[in-house]
């Protein structure tokens, strides 16, 4: 079984991974896999964001981050350089491990196509005050750089994926202690209607 794992910045999708992987499902993190697409595109990327991107020899998420998440088009750019490695990457892992439980952790999974590989859909929903309060704790980047992540990804809701696979939600907005039964009770129903 495939499942994808999706939600806007800082909701939780991590925590909701970790229920997952302590229940045998192998996770891909597409955002890791975005670390060797820069790597493998290094010269590409140079060329269309120029040298102020590179440093010490490698692309810095932080100097391309500044000009991507305030500039559609040149997101769009990064996007059409990236995303073919990201999705090979991903196609990669779910041949060499077909038939056992794959969980797709992406925050823009529909966009990249890769919720048409899923059985089912998790989204991840937590209201803007926790996630800009986790952001605020993880990143400690400043409030000016999370709110501008969070705006970056306005455009994501929950009802992007439905047209391929069923989409649960799982609300954190609440305690923590609760994604254990929340992951369980999602997972019995998706199993059943297998």
């Amino acid at each position: 079984m495939v499942i994808g794992l999706t939600g806007k910045y800082c909701s939780g999708k991590s925590s909701i991974a970790e229920e997952f992987e302590k229940r045998g499902f192998y996770i891909i993190e597409v955002d890791k896999l975005g670390h060797t697409a820069l790597k493998a595109k290094k010269t590409e990327i140079e060329k269309t964001f120029g040298s102020a991107v590179i440093r010490e020899g490698e692309v810095s998420r932080t100097a391309l981050g500044k000009i991507v998440f305030k500039n559609s088009k040149k997101k769009e750019q990064l996007e059409k350089i990236v995303h073919p490695v990201m999705i090979g990457e991903v196609e990669d892992i779910l041949k060499k491990r077909q038939g056992e439980n794959i969980l797709i952790d992406a925050a823009i999974l529909a966009h990249m196509g890769l919720d048409k590989y899923c059985n089912a859909v998790i989204w991840v929903d937590a209201s803007f005050l926790k996630r800009l309060i986790m952001a605020l704790y993880r990143d400690n980047r400043g409030i000016f750089f999370a709110l501008s992540r969070m705006i970056s990804q306005k455009k994501l809701k929950s009802n992007l994926t439905r047209k391929y696979v069923d989409t649960y939600i799982i609300n954190n907005s609440g305690d923590i202690n609760s994604l254990p039964d929340k992951v369980e009770n999602i997972l019995k129903t998706i199993n059943t209607r297998k």
